[in-house]
């Protein structure tokens, strides 16, 4: 095993597509495990794990946002070979791993583009620069998710309201925010009969709290219904 890994919060590929199944758009089919464990085959995403069988494969937070990138680009008519080249390309320009999980970026098709001194610079045309009012018709890839000013690594993601994901936080599950209670957890509780008012005061959080998590918790099982039946 790579023991230079980094498990900063902690996903199987089905967490993943669960995850971003429930937040992010699909034009056809809504994504599944399956698909994201051919992007780590395919390096493409977590290449240091690409060899580890099925049931052990895990990966972190960094390609959580990988997955986010990938996954958005896709939608907005992106090849994975067009995707692949802007991720070799920037990860030389930066000579950094992962740069998917660490650059600021915008798309406007055919570039995916990120800003260098204030100019943007695409990473699918080989590194030509972009001219300036191609600024206007671009869009953010990725929302949503908090950066570290002194490493530039991203520490926290809110996929929906009242919803955080932090990777130094339960291993990086989906929890109340400002707090270190997994949804899943009163889920659980909900689920085995408790009622809401007495969860809250249980946890010792407002009512509504608990109401976000369930609603979440839904909504990561409706999506994956959805996935499983496509």
């Amino acid at each position: 095993m790579d023991t230079s890994y980094a498990f900063d919060g902690v996903y199987e590929p089905g967490d993943v597509a669960r995850y971003l199944a429930a937040t992010l758009p699909w034009r056809a089919q809504p994504l599944t495990g399956r698909r994201v464990l051919r992007w780590i085959r395919g390096a493409l995403v977590a290449p240091e794990r690409r060899d580890l069988r099925a049931w052990v494969l895990t990966i972190n937070f960094e390609d959580l946002v990988t997955c986010q990138v990938v996954t958005l680009l896709r939608e907005a008519g992106f090849s994975l070979h067009r995707i692949r080249a802007a991720e070799d390309f920037y990860a030389d320009f930066f000579k950094m791993p992962k740069p998917f999980a660490y650059a600021p970026l915008w798309h406007t098709f055919p570039d995916i583009l990120t800003k260098v001194d204030g100019r943007l610079l695409s990473g699918t045309r080989g590194g030509q620069y972009a001219f300036d009012f191609l600024a206007e018709y671009t869009k953010p890839v990725l929302s949503h998710l908090e950066f570290r000013d002194d490493t530039g690594r991203p520490y926290l993601w809110r996929p929906y309201e009242g919803i955080s994901l932090k990777p130094n936080v339960q291993f990086g599950q989906p929890c109340v925010d400002g707090t270190r209670i997994p949804t899943s957890a009163l889920w659980g509780y909900y689920n085995a009969g408790d009622h809401v008012d007495f969860i809250a005061e249980s946890y010792g959080i407002e009512v509504a709290g608990v109401e976000r998590a369930l609603r979440w918790e839904r909504k990561l099982r409706t999506n994956f219904e959805v996935a499983s039946a496509a």
